[in-house]
């Protein structure tokens, strides 16, 4: 596929040939990564480079060799880049191959806004932002806030929206979030007595680390 999400393994076969009238002897078929890819099972280096050698293709024969077995690490452009050589072939363009893949991957950013400061016994507004600035849809979407106990949540919830009295939880969930769409959350506290009233919350999503942020009146 041309298209990965982060995190998915790369399905991968290497084919080499030999369309020539001679063998071909200890043929090194070199697989180079790019930073973006891990291959699982092989030794790490620097140079993210890995290779297996065959010791003889004869005439007209071809192999597939097993796949290499890479993992997406990172987003963006990524490539493979496979060479073969033997000291019985002159290299030439045809002993190169390049594969490349767009790997995209969800992001979750998240911002609580509100009043720095209330009076006694009157309503505060608050604001849970939540954004998908990556190139993929978040799937499993949930944001937790937690109300102080010395405060109050107001009816009616916000749409879509769950409260816990015990926990004092707030929860609000949707299957995803689209790349680059944004999501609001708003509700009202009471504040009661003199304090400092502290609103935290919590955005997750499958596959995606967690994103926080906490707000003080």
């Amino acid at each position: 596929p041309d298209i990965l999400r982060h995190g998915e393994a790369v399905p991968s076969e290497i084919p080499v040939a030999n369309p020539g009238d001679g063998p071909a002897r200890n043929v090194k078929v070199q697989a180079k990564l790019s930073p973006g890819l891990r291959e699982e099972s092989g030794e790490p280096n620097s140079q993210n480079l890995f290779e297996q050698t065959l010791d003889h293709i004869g005439p007209g024969e071809a192999y597939t060799l097993a796949a290499l077995g890479a993992d997406t690490i990172l987003g963006g452009e990524q490539s493979c880049v496979v060479a073969t050589s033997s000291p019985d072939v002159i290299d030439s363009p045809e002993a190169r191959a390049t594969q490349s893949i767009t790997v995209v991957e969800p992001k979750l950013t998240l911002n609580v806004s509100g009043p720095k400061d209330r009076y006694t016994d009157t309503l505060a507004n608050y604001e849970v932002r939540l954004e998908n600035p990556g190139t993929a849809a978040a799937k499993n979407v949930k944001v937790v806030v937690t109300i102080p106990i010395n405060a109050r949540l107001q009816a009616p919830l916000p749409p879509g929206a769950g409260f816990n009295s015990e926990t004092r939880k707030l929860t609000w969930a949707r299957p995803q979030l689209d790349a680059n769409e944004k999501a609001v959350l708003a509700f009202q506290v009471r504040m009661e007595g003199v304090g400092v009233y502290q609103i935290a919350a919590e955005g997750r999503a499958l596959s995606v680390p967690l994103a926080k942020d906490v707000f003080q009146t």
